[in-house]
C-alpha cells in the first residue's frame, strides 16, 4: 500500500470516528441532562456530580480530538459549574446542555458561526459567577 493510500485510509477512518462521535452526542447530552436532574433528589449529590464531571470531561477531550472546540469550551464551563452548588445549580447546568445542543446543530453548517454561542457562554459565565465565591484555606504548619 502506498503512502498516499495509507493517508487516505487514515483520513477515512478518522472521518468515520468523528461521524460516530457526533451521531452519539445527542444521546450523551440526554444522559447528562438526566444525571443533572437526578442530582436534585440525590442522597449524595457530590458523588453523582463527580461522576457527571468525569463524563463531561470525557466528551470535552473527545470533542477536542474530533475538531469541535466549541463543545470542548462549553464542557469546560460546565465542569466549572458542576463544582458549584447554588440554589439554581440544576437550572444553570441544564442551560449548558442546551448550549451544547445548539452548538452541535450549528456545527453541521458548512462554515459554522459560533459567535452567538460564544456570546451566550460569556453571558452565562458572568451571570453564574455572581453566585460563586473563591477562598483560600490555609492550615498552620511547623514548616
Amino acid at each position: 500500500m502506498s503512502d498516499d493510500q495509507s493517508m487516505i485510509k487514515m483520513q477515512q477512518m478518522l472521518a468515520e470516528m468523528k461521524a460516530s462521535f457526533v451521531a452519539d452526542l445527542p444521546s450523551q447530552f440526554d444522559e447528562f441532562e438526566q444525571l443533572i436532574i437526578a442530582l436534585e433528589r440525590s442522597c449524595d449529590p457530590m458523588a453523582e456530580s463527580a461522576e457527571l464531571c468525569r463524563e463531561v470531561h470525557s466528551i470535552k477531550g473527545a470533542a477536542g480530538t474530533h475538531g469541535l472546540p466549541i463543545i470542548t469550551t462549553i464542557c469546560h464551563h460546565l465542569e466549572d459549574q458542576l463544582q458549584l452548588f447554588s440554589d439554581d445549580y440544576i437550572e444553570h447546568s441544564l442551560r449548558y446542555i442546551d448550549l451544547m445542543r445548539e452548538a452541535l446543530d450549528l456545527s453541521e453548517d458548512e462554515v459554522p458561526n459560533f459567535s452567538p454561542i460564544e456570546e451566550k457562554l460569556s453571558k452565562m459565565r458572568r451571570e453564574f459567577s455572581k453566585h460563586s465565591m473563591i477562598g483560600l484555606v490555609v492550615e498552620s504548619s511547623k514548616l
